[in-house]
């Protein structure tokens, strides 16, 4: 499950990151604003389930954990790095 996970949040970055460029916004994109916007709205399921998606639940991880992860992902639209790179 975590390589699923892992690869629906890069495929949904890589398409986000391409969409910002056609609208040319990449270079306002602000990641922590929209992480503002979005968290609020996801699930408690999502938040009590995910977690466990990240290691494939050896170890669990923690929905912060998760949420940490996404963020680093999401760094490549914000900074143009790679999802691997810290």
């Amino acid at each position: 499950m975590s390589v699923r996970l892992k690869q629906a949040l890069v495929i949904v970055t890589t398409d986000m990151n391409t969409r910002l460029l056609e609208l040319e916004l990449v270079e306002t994109c602000d990641i922590p604003a929209f992480m503002a916007a979005a968290e609020p709205t996801f699930s408690a399921e999502l938040r009590a389930k995910v977690g466990g998606g990240l290691y494939d639940g050896d170890p669990m991880a923690t929905y912060e954990e998760w949420l940490d992860d996404v963020k680093r992902t999401l760094r490549v639209i914000e900074y143009g790095e790679s999802p691997g790179l810290s």
